[in-house]
Formats: structure tokens, sequence, C-alpha cells
């Protein structure tokens, strides 16, 4: 064990706490934008006791819950699925919606048969769309192993900055069906009346487009759009090479201006640290934003993070941003083709998957062989996927591998005591911290040894040490 893990070790406990909840869902128990007010969320369901988005519980009783326009009721609702949620917040944990409507990425056919497992990463081809599976993508009516060309399925989840859509929930669906497209038009030419998105070409000429700008040239370009269309526009089976739309309508969080906004989603562009896109909406920080997870410099393309805040002339000025592949590792690596263990982080394996970045100095190391970075520095974001296992997003190359290096370990803590705790199953130990200014709350000010584990007890939280 690297000793210098122990003597050295700074302690920064996250005030945004995981707590449970019934039904599975989890919260966060700092504000959402502050407390009380009107506002709007967007993001996956993550369980149910009413629903919980984005680490808010939404009580439904009187809500309007709808797809495609059509109402619904509570119970056909799954894990996974895209929602926006429009209500009031009676705190950062707790709300009453007043209207939830589904939001699916896309709804078609199977166009290009699944590639890989989502064990290691595997994509399909979803109308035009690509479409990333992973192991937390989760399935209604089918499962991965039994998907086929020309099945019909509805797929939720996340634009990334490439296009592709990160998926949470798919579903089968049966025909007759309304095909449903929502991401980036590109090629417009308004004289044919026709955009693409991804790999679909849109017509859109007898298409309802009242809200969309009136067509000229190419002014389309670049809008985030929803586009549906019946199924008989497809001109070959399964592969539909043009969608006749039958309505095109601008999409987004739809309101420029709210007391509390919050969105799950990836960096799809980035002007500063403190000014960058998330799906198609745009955030801005402040001094005084309070960053979960990760610092404001990891901020990059295609990073998921959470952002709550306040809406105003369609800018969400952030409040909280929250990364949310939470987990960070860094130390000198001892590593196989497929799997890396780190030296003073026991018991933790890290595996790649085929949406794994390899940063790698050298240019040898791939997601699909981690071998050439054995014996090197390196620094991993990434999710856990198990007790002491982790996933990794992003796997950094810093050099060979120092002696004196420093080692993180930032998770979810667990077996909270003091003086210790376990950050996936490591134990980390704080007696031999005297210096109350050892132990650090958000954005780096030190809060004392009580402090810290007053924030901790009895939930746990997510803690870089």
């Amino acid at each position: 064990m690297n000793t210098n893990f122990f003597r050295n070790i700074a302690l920064v406990a996250s005030i945004a706490l995981t707590v449970s909840a019934c039904g599975g869902g989890g919260g966060d128990t700092t504000a959402s934008g502050g407390t009380g007010g009107t506002g709007i969320s967007f993001g996956s369901v993550t369980g149910f006791g009413s629903i919980f988005v984005n680490g808010v519980e939404f009580s439904t009783g009187g809500a309007t819950i709808t797809r495609d326009d059509v109402p619904i009721i509570e119970t056909e609702l799954r894990r996974g699925m895209v929602v926006e949620v429009r209500g009031s917040f009676a705190s950062g944990t707790s709300g009453t919606a007043n209207s939830v409507a589904v939001e699916e990425a896309v709804r078609g056919p199977v166009e290009a048969a699944p590639n890989g497992t989502p064990d290691t990463g595997a994509t399909l081809v979803v109308l035009g769309q690509t479409v990333r599976v992973d192991d937390a993508t989760l399935f209604d009516n089918t499962i991965f192993a039994a998907i086929t060309m020309g099945m019909l399925l509805e797929v939720h989840g996340q634009r990334r900055a490439d296009g592709t859509i990160a998926a949470t929930f798919i579903e089968r669906k049966t025909a007759p069906a309304v095909f449903v497209v929502r991401g980036s038009a590109a090629g417009h030419i308004a004289g044919a009346q026709t955009f693409t998105v991804g790999a679909l070409t849109v017509n859109y000429g007898g298409a309802i487009i009242n809200d969309m700008p009136s067509p000229s040239g190419n002014n389309w370009d670049g809008l985030f759009v929803e586009v549906k269309g019946a199924s008989t526009g497809c001109t070959t089976v399964p592969v539909c090479e043009t969608l006749t739309a039958t309505k095109v309508e601008p999409e987004g969080l739809g309101v420029a201006d709210a007391n509390q906004a919050e969105i799950e989603g990836f960096v799809t562009a980035r002007a500063t640290m403190s000014d960058f896109t998330v799906n198609t909406q745009r955030v801005v920080t402040t001094g005084s934003t309070i960053f979960s997870g990760g610092l404001q410099d990891e901020i990059v393309l295609g990073v998921k993070l959470e952002v709550e805040g306040s809406l105003a002339g369609g800018v969400l000025t952030a409040s909280k941003v929250k990364f949310k592949e939470s987990v960070k590792l860094e130390s000198n690596a001892t590593a196989t083709t497929s799997t890396i263990t780190l030296e003073g982080l026991p018991g933790i394996t890290v595996t790649a998957n085929a949406f794994t970045e390899v940063k790698s100095i050298t240019g040898d190391a791939t997601a699909s062989n981690l071998a050439p970075l054995n014996g090197r520095n390196v620094r991993i974001r990434g999710r856990a996927s198990g007790a002491s296992s982790v996933i990794a997003t992003e796997i950094e190359d810093r050099g060979l591998a120092v002696a004196s290096a420093d080692v993180i370990l930032q998770g979810l803590v667990a077996n909270v005591g003091n003086p210790m705790f376990t950050i996936l199953g490591v134990p980390v130990d704080t007696r031999m911290l005297i210096d109350p200014a050892d132990f650090k709350g958000v954005n780096d000010s030190p809060i004392g040894r009580a402090a810290f584990f007053s924030a901790l007890a009895p939930n746990g939280g997510l803690v870089k040490a």
C-alpha cells in the first residue's frame, strides 16, 4: 500500500448526498436552484413512489401524463424513460408535477443489426440513428439478444456530441405506429423541403411546420427538432431512407424562464468552462456554482452532467453542476488486456467498453487492449458497476509510474463511521488527519472533522480522498 495515500490524504465531502427512497429512487439534499417555486425538470426516470427525475421525487397525483400527446397513466412509465416534468419544487428532493411528457429519442425500425454486446458496448441503427447500448441500458418487452432487423423499437436516451444516442431504455413496439425522431437538422434544402437527422432524410412537404421558422435555404440547419411521420413514409423496408413527415416542430425545454430548472444530458458544445451547452440548452456558471463529482475544468465535450439552476431568457444559470460519471481514480496502473488495477486501491478492478475514451501518450493503448498502460500513471473517470468494479468512460495516460505519485479515490461512501468509511470497498482511515482543514466541503472549503462526518451520516455521499 502506498503510504502516501494515508499520509497526505485530504477529504472532500460533497453536500450532494445520495439518499435511498421507496421504489429505488435517489435524491440529493441540496436545493434545486433554491426551494419553492415553479420549474421544469428534464431527464430519465430513476424510480417510482410517484416518480423520481434528477434526484427529485415528484408527486403525480394530479398530473397529466402524456406520450405522443395522448394521456397515459403512471403505471405505463418505466425506469430509464426520458421525461419532461413541469410543476413546483417544494424542496431539493420533492416536488409536485403538473404535467409529465414522455420524450423518446427515436421510434422506428432496426436498420442495422446489433453489433457487440451490452457488457462490452454495442451499437445498432434505428430509423437512421446510431444507438449506443451498454450494461446500464434497460429493456422492456424484449432483450438485446432478440433484436433483429426490421423490429420496431422505441429508444430513450440522450444525444451525445457526435449525434449518437446513449440509450437508457429500449422497448419493442408493434406496428402500426407513428415514427418519431428527435435530433439536430442538417442539410436543409428549403426548395426540396428536405433535411436530414443522422442518416435519415426527412421530407416535410405537406407536414405541419407552424412552429418552425419559415423555411429558407438551409436556415433549419443546427435546429434541434422533433419529427413525426407515418410508417408508410419508408420507401424500403426495413431501411427507411426517407421519412415522410406529418409534423416537424422545434424541440427543447419549451420555456425561456423558470424559477427552477433541471436538465440531464451530455455536453454537446463548449464556448468556455463557464459557458457550455447540455443537450440543446445553454448553461452558464458563476462563482457561486457548486460542482459535484468533478471540477469545472473537466467540463468538456461528451461529459454527462446534471445541471440545476434558474432559467432566464433561455439561458440556464447553474447553481449546481453534478457529474453523472462520479467515480474518479488516479494512481499507478497494473494493466492487462482487459483490466486495470491501481496501486494503493486494493480490490478495485477497472474495465473498458467500446465507448471508453483512451487517451494514450504512446498511442498503442485502446479500449480493447489496456495492456500498454501497465506501469503507467493513469487518471480514470467512470461509473461503479459493482461493489468494487468500475466501467471507465475515460482513461488518461499521464506518463510512466512514479513512486511518489498521489493516489486519488472518488466515489460513493459506505460503512460510514468516524474515523473510517469505505469507497468502492477500499477502507479510508482518517485517524492521522489532525488539522481541521484536511476535511473539506464543497468548493474546497475547510469544514473540520465533525461537520464532515455529520454531512455524511447516515446516508453516505460522494467523497474524494
